[in-house]
C-alpha cells in the first residue's frame, strides 16, 4: 500500500489520541477501525493462547454456572458444584460488580432484584446474603477461586466483565480462563493481563466480522446462534469460521443439538452453552 501525506496525519492522529485517551473504550474503538481501514493493525497477537486444548476435546459450556432444580441462570454455588457432578469441565459464569466494586456472579441486575430481597445494586456485604430465588447461594471472586483453585481441571468462561485489570488482580489461574471481549481493547487488554485465551463476541449474521477473525488470527469467538439453521447468511458465516480453524462457542436462549451443528450443519469446532445437558461429560 502507498502511504499518502492523508495515511501520515491519520497515523499521527491516531498516534496521539492513542497516547491519550486510549483507555476509554469508545474512542479506542474508533481509533482501531479507522487504523484498521487505511491498513495498520491494532489488534494483539495472541501467538500464547492454549485455547484449542482447553476446547478441542469438549463439547459443552455450562450455562451461568449450569442448571439446578429447574432453575436457569442462577450463577449460585450449588449449579456449578452440580455442573462438575455432571462432568462439565467449562463452567461460565456471568461476572459483574458489586457497588463497591467486588467481583461477582449475577446475570443481570434487574433479574437479580426480582429474585432476591434488595431493591438496587447490592455492596458486597449485602450480595453475599441474599438467596437467589431463595434457595440458591451467591457466589464471589473469592468462592469462585476457591472452585476453580480445588478442581484444576475446570475451566472459567467469563461474560459480562468489562474490567478485565480487576479480574486480572483477582485470578491466578489464568492458563483456564477464557474471556470473553465485546470490542477490540478489551480484546487487547484481555492479552496484555495475561489472558491468552479469548473468544470474541461477534454477530454471526455480520460477514466483516467474520473477516476481521480471520485476518487478524483470532482463535475463538462467541455468538448468539438461535437462527443458524434459518438464516442462510449466518449459517454460511459460521461455516467459513469453522473451515478456517476458529472455534466457536454458541449461546442461545434453548439448548442446540451439538451432533446436527458439527455434523450435518458443518460447524466443526464448536461448543454449545447448555443449560439442561445432563451429561456434561467431554468428548
Amino acid at each position: 500500500m502507498k502511504i499518502t501525506s492523508k495515511h501520515i496525519v491519520g497515523i499521527a492522529a491516531i498516534a496521539l489520541c492513542i497516547t491519550s485517551i486510549i483507555k476509554k473504550d469508545y474512542i479506542h474503538e474508533k481509533i482501531v477501525n479507522e487504523a484498521y481501514k487505511i491498513g495498520i493493525n491494532l489488534v494483539s497477537d495472541n501467538t500464547e493462547s492454549n485455547i484449542s486444548e482447553l476446547l478441542q476435546s469438549c463439547s459443552f459450556i455450562a450455562h451461568a454456572g449450569g442448571e439446578i432444580n429447574g432453575a436457569k441462570y442462577t450463577n449460585s454455588k450449588e449449579a456449578v458444584l452440580n455442573s462438575i457432578s455432571k462432568g462439565y469441565k467449562l463452567i461460565e459464569l456471568d461476572l459483574r460488580t458489586s457497588s463497591d466494586n467486588i467481583i461477582v456472579a449475577a446475570h443481570d441486575w434487574e433479574s437479580f432484584i426480582n429474585n432476591t430481597e434488595i431493591n438496587e445494586r447490592p455492596d458486597h456485604e449485602q450480595f453475599k446474603k441474599q438467596k437467589y430465588l431463595s434457595q440458591f447461594t451467591t457466589i464471589d471472586i473469592s468462592d469462585i477461586n476457591e472452585i476453580f483453585n480445588n478442581n484444576n481441571y475446570l475451566a472459567l468462561v467469563t461474560d459480562k466483565i468489562r474490567d478485565i485489570q480487576l479480574l486480572s488482580e483477582n485470578v491466578s489461574y489464568k492458563d483456564r480462563v477464557i474471556v470473553e471481549a465485546f470490542d477490540i481493547y478489551g480484546y487487547n487488554q484481555a492479552i496484555r493481563y495475561g489472558f491468552n485465551n479469548v473468544a470474541f463476541n461477534i454477530d454471526i449474521d455480520k460477514s466483516e466480522d467474520i473477516d476481521f477473525i480471520i485476518s487478524n488470527n483470532i482463535k475463538a469467538v462467541t455468538y448468539r446462534g438461535d437462527h443458524l439453521e434459518s438464516d442462510s447468511q449466518s449459517m454460511g458465516n459460521a461455516q467459513k469460521l469453522a473451515s478456517h480453524g476458529v472455534y466457536s462457542l454458541i449461546y442461545s436462549y434453548e439448548d442446540l443439538d451439538i451432533d446436527k451443528i458439527r455434523g450435518p450443519l458443518g460447524i466443526s469446532n464448536s461448543l454449545i452453552y447448555v443449560d439442561f445437558i445432563e451429561d456434561g461429560t467431554c468428548h
